[in-house]
């Protein structure tokens, strides 16, 4: 509920969407570190440890389903790609002159394609590009907070669906 208030006042005060916005977003969703199973950059299988805010201390390259690796942005690049995405971004959202759903696709894309994070690279992107979309007003979207009862009504009526 925290992070659903910090993104409301976010985006009704116009808050620069930027690196500190991303890193803060993070530690409000994933709230604490955690570890989680990773690769070697040698194909072995390992843990990881996932420092909530921080940008990868690891490499988190994937393993296909064709079984390749994935490599993603190293550690020593991930920061200035990161000033660089940020750069891009504050630059075509002044210019004005972008297609909103086609901006949010390709920052997106761009941000992936780095992998800033140890985990939840996904979610952070998808997340910024909603709250990009709703700070330009293309998007828009009201908060609800439910009481337990309403929230209880709702679970019965979603179950009564299935």
């Amino acid at each position: 509920m925290k992070a659903i208030k910090w993104i409301s006042d976010i985006i009704h005060r116009e808050f620069p969407l930027n690196q500190n916005f991303i890193r803060e977003l993070r530690v409000l969703l994933l709230k604490e570190s955690y570890v989680v199973d990773a690769i070697t950059p040698s194909g072995l299988p390992t843990k990881r440890a996932v420092q909530v805010g921080k940008y990868k201390t690891s490499p988190n390259h994937v393993l296909t389903k064709t079984g390749e690796i994935f490599r993603f942005t190293s550690l020593e690049e991930t920061a200035a790609l990161m000033n660089d995405l940020m750069d891009w971004y504050k630059e075509k959202s002044i210019s004005g002159d972008i297609n909103p759903i086609l901006f949010a696709a390709e920052f997106h894309y761009k941000f992936i394609r780095i992998h800033p994070f140890d985990d939840g690279n996904g979610r952070t992107a998808r997340i910024f590009s909603v709250c990009f979309l709703m700070i330009i007003r293309y998007l828009r979207c009201r908060m609800v907070n439910l009481t337990i009862n309403q929230k209880s009504l709702l679970n019965l009526a979603y179950l009564n669906l299935q």
